[in-house]
């Protein structure tokens, strides 16, 4: 399937609980809660942000930024998420737009790959569908 047509990626972490209270351990369940964190507001953003510069804007998602917004690249602002079509990165989910199928399918790949190798045994659905 090679159509054009804009697709959305769906993330959701299963069992973050059991995951990260796994281990009596509180070093230890707040580092798994940590690897969590990173991924969703790090990793997955990155990879993310790599197909938003091979390609180009959305013309959908393009809406003038509220006066009331400041962009500091350096601290969570999900105004510049959302212009580089990452709609959402929070609480155990993860969505984003992209231009056609095959690239929404080829990073949902690269994040489950990416989510196995930086949080073993985390459990997470990814689904790719139309928009």
């Amino acid at each position: 399937m090679t159509d054009q047509a804009y697709h959305g990626v769906w993330i959701e972490i299963r069992k973050v609980q059991d995951y990260i209270f796994d281990t009596p351990k509180l070093k230890v369940m707040l580092g798994a809660n940590s690897l969590i964190g990173e991924l969703l507001f790090q990793d997955l953003r990155e990879l993310a942000e790599s197909y938003f510069l091979m390609n180009k804007k959305i013309d959908a998602l393009q809406v003038n930024q509220p006066d009331d917004v400041t962009i500091d690249i350096d601290k969570d602002n999900p105004w510049a998420a959302f212009q580089k079509h990452i709609l959402n990165y929070f609480g155990g989910h993860f969505q984003a737009v992209f231009l056609s199928y095959d690239c929404a399918r080829n990073f949902a790949e690269k994040a489950r790959n990416l989510a196995q190798t930086k949080v073993p045994g985390l459990t997470m659905d990814c689904f790719v569908f139309p928009i």
